[in-house]
């Protein structure tokens, strides 16, 4: 056993997943928009590498800050003719809060402020 009653067993696992939401692999365009390090507003378009209800995985040039808050946009799909007009962009705030630089590329962690799911 070892300290706070954890034996050497399980202590040798790997973590469970934590999230919430499956993740799916798909590649969606999206215009960010944000605060830079200089206070200004910035937008940028960039790709969701992966998404799940809860957050995603942000791929964009700039630099940005963890625990920053950011606006993603994305086009809906296409309106039918036999259904009520709706919005044809749709906003999702998010807040940064993991980033990783590969290759000249920022990813971003993203928490979403409120999930898909709603």
């Amino acid at each position: 056993m070892r300290a706070g009653g954890e034996n050497l067993a399980t202590a040798n696992q790997p973590d469970r997943e934590r999230r919430r939401w499956e993740r799916l692999s798909l590649a969606i365009p999206v215009f960010v928009r944000g605060i830079n390090g200089q206070g200004r507003e910035f937008v940028e378009f960039c790709t969701l590498i992966n998404e799940s209800a809860g957050g995603a995985l942000l791929a964009i040039r700039r630099t940005v800050r963890r625990r920053s808050h950011v606006s993603l946009e994305m086009p809906s799909a296409p309106v039918l003719g036999n259904v009520k007009p709706r919005q044809t962009v749709r906003m999702i705030r998010a807040r940064v809060v993991r980033i990783m630089t590969v290759d000249g590329w920022t990813l971003c962690g993203l928490k979403f402020a409120r999930p898909l799911t709603q």
